[in-house]
């Protein structure tokens, strides 16, 4: 339910997101002379094949268009049933409202089966970056972070420095736990580790010259990026990680951590608790690897959606005009009121919060690797566990991964090769 909000509201209630979904979706259905029917859905893969199954009639009996939570949609058995988007006419993937790094990363040999575009809200939602409490920020004289991101100067060393030590065991307990003050909290489990190495610049897997696919990071740098990580959430006793994230949204709004890792939207509640917040609070990007990084850069966790087009709809041409028109016109219209209405003007406080913003929407980028984690082995997502466990195994767990990793890359490669 979280991310229907991006596809349909049912009537106007004053919402002013709401309101303008809800007109895009009715001004749409007047000037293409057709009315959606929305079926809704919380299962996740096995059970999304079953249900898409029932429905592989298309046309006014079937289903046309699919949009499904991003990890979890890309397998063979669900890619079976999707249309190639690039031989669709009616679909200009060129087109800015198109994100045109997913679509790179997810075509393989001239094959597209799923997309993200400005519809999709939740890869707004699901970016990853830093709230910071600006107000402690200064009464520990750190000086202004907003000026840090933007000299270039905002790196992981940076971060470490900020948070090491910061821990005050407020409650007496002996260990680090929810009611201390911290230099630093985030999810337990995913959201605190997913986006580094896409930060640090850390690329998966690139299309070679004969349309293969390499693994090119370089294991020594994962490594050293792993190090980093288990130095920040495990040996710099500044931070802390729980399951909660509305606790984590509460101890940052009652001024007892510095820095918040999370997504930039979470749900209306936590953003509302923002708002609340007495204290001056901010956005930065995920600090880069080191000074000679060039840009900094995130990635959107993978709970965002993602669209497709069922290849059984007997009216392809005329799914893709509406498919092409519905994005165009959230490019146009939903886009704006929620990035620059919306989130600059009600959920951050200042000017510079809203260039950071920007900053992080333009730096959002999707890896080969990360688009099909699920068929490799869970390759984007690698690192996590052993960021968890504190221990850096990474450069033995690579030796005896890096093989099965490669016959997994084998296999996707030969199901596009076969549909060419």
């Amino acid at each position: 339910d979280t991310w229907n909000r991006e596809l349909f509201s049912e009537s106007e209630n004053g919402d002013m997101l709401n309101d303008e979904i809800y007109k895009r979706n009715l001004k749409l259905e007047e000037d293409l002379n057709f009315k959606f029917e929305f079926i809704k859905s919380a299962s996740k893969e096995e059970s999304q094949r079953t249900i898409i199954a029932e429905f592989e009639g298309g046309g006014p009996s079937g289903l046309d268009l699919v949009m499904n939570y991003a990890y979890y949609s890309t397998g063979a058995a669900l890619r079976n049933c999707y249309a190639n988007l690039h031989t669709i006419d009616t679909i200009n993937l060129e087109h800015p409202w198109w994100n045109q790094t997913y679509v790179e990363a997810a075509t393989i040999k001239d094959h597209l089966y799923f997309i993200i575009g400005d519809l999709n809200l939740s890869v707004v939602d699901r970016s990853l970056a830093i709230y910071y409490n600006a107000t402690l920020a200064n009464t520990l004289q750190i000086g202004n972070l907003y000026d840090t991101v933007l000299d270039g100067s905002w790196t992981i060393d940076k971060l470490l420095e900020y948070t090491k030590d910061t821990w005050v065991d407020t409650n007496q307990s002996g260990t680090i736990d929810l009611p201390d003050n911290i230099g630093i909290i985030s999810i337990l489990g995913s959201e605190a580790y997913d986006g580094f190495l896409t930060a640090f610049g850390i690329d998966i897997l690139a299309k070679n010259n004969d349309g293969g696919l390499d693994i090119i990071w370089n294991p020594e740098k994962v490594s050293d990026a792993v190090d980093k990580q288990i130095q920040l959430f495990s040996n710099n006793n500044g931070a802390f990680l729980h399951s909660n994230h509305t606790e984590l949204c509460n101890k940052f709004v009652n001024n007892e951590s510095l820095f918040w890792l999370y997504t930039i939207y979470a749900s209306s509640a936590t953003n509302q608790s923002l708002r609340s917040m007495t204290s001056n609070y901010g956005l930065l990007p995920i600090p880069k690897y080191n000074l000679d990084q060039d840009n900094y850069y995130t990635t959107a966790q993978d709970a965002y959606s993602i669209m497709s087009v069922m290849a059984t709809s007997r009216q392809l041409e005329a799914v893709g005009t509406v498919f092409e028109e519905w994005n165009y016109r959230s490019y146009m219209d939903i886009q704006p009121v929620y990035c620059e209405v919306i989130m600059k003007t009600r959920y951050l406080n200042d000017v510079e919060s809203g260039m950071i913003f920007d900053l992080i929407l333009d730096s959002i980028k999707f890896d080969t690797g990360m688009v099909y984690g699920s068929e490799i082995d869970s390759i984007a997502t690698s690192t996590r566990s052993i960021v968890k466990s504190g221990n850096n195994t990474f450069a033995s767990t690579y030796r005896i991964q890096k093989r099965a990793y490669g016959n997994k890359i084998k296999q996707l490669l030969k199901y596009f090769e076969e549909r060419q």
